[in-house]
């Protein structure tokens, strides 16, 4: 089963226990089985809707077959009932495993997540083949403080929960004070997984469940990743881990959190668990190189099909479909995929990718078909057929904010092109949805 690409849908599936439905998706065509617990709430829509996360899900499924599940009470699973405890999210990752055909994946688990690997691979040792830990650690009831500190920090949670005015973030204190991006996504993300009661429910389970007796029942090889700015209680109970577990490694990793890992240390992290799984160190993606990427659209085309009706309108994407496939051979272009009513194209050379978008406006108004284009340079990973990486994100969310015949391009496109007979109008900088930081964006005149 290969991995989504740009503009795919999710493949979000279902697995039952007793009156309960778990959501979970599978990704990925390796021989290893992967199942990814996210921290505390997850809401899978949301968090393949981030590039970054999207890349790095996409990374991991590059060698597994990789399972990321939505929590029972979060999420997109069935929300009836109290949270779960953690020996019954066992008896969910269970389920899912069997609907799978997963007998015994290595479990990759953050905060709480890394709590049911630990029970899981305690009381069935036979269904965890390793277990990889981020941001995790083995507390005990008196290493945050009084029961009253506790009772303000649960105060303070569920008040701000959901809210980009919040006055840090637990998990990501450091990202938060300095990511405008970060505390939107966050924001929105943990909204959509949970309520505020929910959230505060869970995170209260987690701190108040201490599983350092079932350490040394662990005997599954174990790989603890710790983020090297994280402040020293945090990295106290990380080491807890590697102390409790017999065959277990603690390693650094670059960056402030892993409990986002995409954000600051992906690759890096992924690359470290394809190491421990396979045994052998990561092997560079096959075919990375750098190309200007091109998105189109065809403007209110749902209105028009409406109007038309199906048959003509199945005439003019014919039409559409041969005079993009004509103007990017002619510019040197590779097309990736036709979207139906629009194109992923790639260039070797930005100003040829430029020529092209123009030329098909141009050729497509003469068929009285409206377009918008987006362009962005970018690194790319080549998937087969496929293109992958933040910077076709990026691409698709310059196309995203053009208007009816318009063609955007990101301030990478227009430096590369300085001294061309190309016009570009300034149209100031702009926050792309789920990428980290404002883009200036160009329109493109000819």
């Amino acid at each position: 089963m290969s991995t989504p690409g740009v503009g795919d849908l999710l493949d979000v599936r279902y697995a039952r226990r007793g009156e309960h439905h778990i959501a979970y998706t599978v990704m990925g065509d390796g021989e290893i089985e992967l199942v990814y617990l996210l921290g505390f709430v997850s809401q899978l829509d949301l968090l393949w809707d981030d590039p970054a996360a999207a890349d790095f899900l996409r990374r991991l499924g590059h060698f597994s077959r990789l399972v990321v599940i939505d929590k029972r009470g979060t999420g997109l699973s069935d929300r009836a009932g109290d949270v779960p405890i953690p020996e019954e999210q066992v008896d969910d990752l269970l389920a899912v495993m069997d609907a799978v055909g997963f007998e015994r994946p290595a479990i990759l688990g953050t905060q709480d997540g890394f709590q049911v690997a630990t029970l899981l691979a305690a009381t069935h040792p036979t269904r965890a083949t390793a277990l990889i830990g981020m941001g995790a650690g083995a507390h005990g009831p008196d290493d945050y403080g009084s029961p009253e500190r506790l009772d303000r920090f649960f105060a303070g949670l569920q008040k701000y929960w959901g809210r980009e005015d919040a006055p840090g973030n637990y998990w990501a204190d450091e990202l938060w004070h300095e990511s405008a991006a970060f505390r939107r996504w966050w924001a929105r993300y943990s909204r959509a997984a949970a309520g505020p009661t929910t959230g505060v429910r869970i995170v209260r389970n987690y701190l108040a469940t201490d599983i350092r007796p079932l350490l040394g029942a662990v005997s599954a090889p174990t790989l603890i990743l710790e983020g090297q700015l994280i402040n020293p209680l945090h990295k106290k109970l990380s080491r807890r881990l590697a102390d409790g577990i017999r065959a277990s490694r603690v390693v650094e990793v670059r960056g402030s959190t892993l409990n986002f890992p995409w954000i600051d240390a992906g690759e890096e992290v992924a690359n470290l668990v394809e190491g421990f799984l396979t045994g052998v160190p990561a092997a560079p993606i096959a075919d990375r190189r750098l190309a200007t990427v091109l998105f189109t659209d065809v403007v209110r085309s749902t209105e028009t099909v409406a109007a038309v009706g199906d048959h003509t309108w199945r005439a003019v994407l014919d039409r559409h479909d041969a005079i993009i496939r004509s103007s990017i051979e002619r510019y040197r272009g590779q097309l990736v995929k036709l979207t139906g009513d629009g194109v992923v194209a790639i260039f070797d050379g930005p100003g040829r990718a430029a020529q092209c978008a123009l030329s098909l406006r141009s050729a497509l108004g003469a068929e009285r078909v409206t377009m918008r284009a987006g362009l962005h340079t970018c690194e790319i990973e080549i998937r087969g057929d496929d293109i992958a990486g933040l910077g076709v994100h990026i691409a698709s969310r310059v196309m995203s904010r053009a208007g009816p015949g318009e063609v955007l391009t990101s301030s990478t496109v227009r430096d590369l092109v300085v001294g061309s007979e190309l016009r570009f109008e300034d149209r100031g900088d702009h926050d792309l949805r789920g990428v980290p930081r404002p883009w200036r964006l160009f329109a493109l005149d000819g």
